[in-house]
Parts: C-alpha cells; structure tokens; sequence
C-alpha cells in the first residue's frame, strides 16, 4: 500500500478551482433607483423591498465574464433548452446592476 500524501500535496478531485468572493457588510446603496429602470408608479412595499436589495451583500456582486457568470447562464439556457416537455423552469433575478459592467443582468435586461 502506497504512503499517504503530505497534506500540503493533498486535493479533493472536485475541489473549486475558482477564487472566493467575499460579500461585503457595508450596508452601501448599489444600483440605480427605480425609477430609473421603469417609468411605473410602485407602492411603498415594493419600494422598500427593492431599497433592502440595492443594500445587501449580494448586490456587490453580479455575473461576469471575469467570475465564469456568462458561461454559467449560457449553460444554464442550453439546459433549459434540451427539456423534452418544455417543462424545465429557471428564475432569473437581479438587483440593481450597474450598467457598463458586462454583468448576465445588464444583457438580459430589456
């Protein structure tokens, strides 16, 4: 029987191969108001629902090309493709993206 390797030598084969995002705890305000995405009238629930996303970790970090974003919603559609009954469902949700940033959310946003 082989000796074990030394821990530094060590890998799971399905180990991550990509870096960790830290979310921030900042509490910043992202994104552009509401009312500068759609020309509605929104009630005070909606308002404060999307104010609470533009200021939470999330919102720091959207998908990329740079993060692997792109491939993954490419790969997310092409499966939903390959459904033989049409019965395959995806959500999609944003939250105050940047425009200019390359971001899945900015090139599905009408």
């Amino acid at each position: 029987m082989h000796a074990p390797k030394p821990d530094e030598q060590r890998r799971r084969r399905n180990a991550p191969t990509h870096g960790e995002t830290v979310l921030p705890r900042d509490n910043e305000l992202r994104g552009p108001e509401l009312a500068e995405l759609s020309s509605r009238t929104f009630g005070d629930d909606v308002l404060a629902w999307y104010d609470d996303w533009r200021r939470s970790p999330q919102a720091a970090v959207h998908w990329t090309v740079s993060n692997g974003g792109h491939a993954l919603a490419r790969v997310i559609r092409r499966n939903l493709a390959k459904s033989r009954d049409r019965a395959a469902r995806a959500i999609e949700t944003t939250n105050a993206h940047a425009p200019g940033e390359d971001t899945v959310a900015e090139l599905s946003f009408p």
